[in-house]
């Protein structure tokens, strides 16, 4: 089974963000960071209330592209109302920040200043510095370094998606479960402490356990655990919630992917859908719950087989 879920997976497509102030945020990763408007459409219909779980689903979605198939999913919601962010929350499962690898040293370079938080050890990017952002909701954004004197050619301050920051609970189990039921491979590990990086979230200034994983598209996603410190279940997964709400995941083959995982007793929130509309349009699209209860998507639509077929 691992041999086939590996070959089926195919690796990071997108992250959904949910927004208080749709406008705000599209300048803000626009204009900061030189993101492009991939589609802009409204949602609703029986499609997507299946999809999500969330009866009268209304929502304004912007697909900004990172990459040609790599993209932020930004929602505003019409229905339900927008939940504010719980400050208070503590430390719980979920998605903590996003990393993106920064495109020309001269870039970098001038976004760094005096916001450089030294080296971020994390797996292949050791010795490489970051820069922590916050968008105007305040979720967290790592942009890494380029490698050499890579200067850029083009406007904008990203080059790559590189992966989400999943906070876990137990991250042997989650690790058994990204890499033997849907079919990742695990691309480095270790254990850091990032005390530099305290204003990124409190649970960074104890040591922690981290896990990197890769499918056949490249890196797609790292569960961090802190050591000392307890993480707290995951909230209840409401998709109007501000903040990231969940991480798509391509794949080559949906229906037979669902199938096999509804035999590992998957969580999933409904059957294969059809997408008919945005980027993926033609495709088929399914979430399911991760046994820590974070929210996944999987998707197969003619966007993914075209990064495949190019590679």
């Amino acid at each position: 089974m691992y041999s086939y879920l590996r070959d089926t997976t195919l690796g990071l497509s997108h992250i959904g963000v949910t927004v208080s102030a749709l406008d705000d945020s599209l300048n803000f990763y626009r204009e900061t960071l030189g993101f492009t408007i991939l589609s802009d459409a409204e949602r609703k219909g029986e499609w997507v209330d299946k999809i999500t779980g969330i009866p009268g689903f209304h929502t304004r979605t912007v697909y900004l592209s990172v990459t040609p198939y790599r993209h932020m999913e930004v929602f505003g919601f019409f229905n339900p109302q927008t939940i504010p962010p719980d400050k208070n929350a503590g430390l719980r499962v979920g998605i903590l920040y996003c990393a993106f690898m920064a495109k020309g040293r001269q870039n970098f370079d001038s976004l760094a200043g005096a916001k450089a938080v030294g080296n971020p050890k994390e797996g292949p990017y050791r010795g490489q510095q970051a820069v922590p952002l916050q968008d105007p909701d305040g979720l967290l954004l790592r942009i890494i370094e380029p490698e050499g004197e890579e200067r850029a050619e083009q406007k904008g301050l990203i080059r790559d998606f590189l992966y989400p920051a999943f906070l876990v609970a137990n991250i042997d189990e989650s690790s058994l479960f990204f890499r033997d039921v849907l079919g990742m491979a695990i691309m480095s590990e270790g254990i850091s402490s990032f005390e530099e990086e305290s204003q990124v979230k409190d649970c960074l200034q104890s040591p922690f356990r981290w896990v990197l994983f890769r499918a056949s598209t490249g890196t797609c996603l790292k569960l961090i655990k802190p050591l000392n410190l307890k993480v707290l279940p995951a909230e209840v997964w409401k998709m109007q919630r501000v903040g990231f709400t969940h991480v798509a995941f391509g794949v080559k083959n949906l229906e037979e992917f669902y199938l096999e995982l509804t035999t590992r007793k998957v969580n999933f929130k409904s059957s294969p859908q059809p997408v008919t509309i945005g980027p993926h349009q033609g495709g088929k699209v399914v979430y399911l719950s991760t046994p820590e209860g974070l929210t996944l998507e999987f998707i197969e639509s003619p966007l993914i087989r075209e990064e495949k077929e190019g590679r």
